[in-house]
């Protein structure tokens, strides 16, 4: 460990087991959160602190699929002026919805 590191030294460790089914509820609740390692997660849960969770929005991830599909025929866009110009102003009808969706 290097000197200027902050993190505390932890030399204690915990093993725990999972049937498939235990696992599988147990995952899909880690995958919900913010944390990248197990440990951080499970050292929350054990101490009853507090977990950082994300709420996903189904239409946005549809949105960001969308326009992933448009990015990826771009070439196809480019040679489409007008389809261009449609496309623009429904992205900005969409980012104007959003918007007023968040506030």
């Amino acid at each position: 460990m290097k000197k200027n590191d902050e993190r505390p030294r932890r030399p204690h460790s915990i093993t725990v087991y999972f049937t498939n089914e235990e696992f599988k509820i147990a995952d899909s609740l880690f995958r919900k959160t913010t944390y990248a390692k197990w440990s951080e997660y499970g050292r929350k849960l054990f101490l009853n602190k507090p977990v950082r969770v994300i709420y996903r929005n189904a239409s946005l991830d549809d949105l960001i699929e969308a326009v992933n599909r448009i990015a990826r025929n771009e070439g196809f866009l480019l040679t489409q002026p007008e389809l261009g110009r449609e496309l623009k102003s429904l992205f900005q009808q969409i980012v104007d919805q959003c918007i007023r969706a968040s506030k």
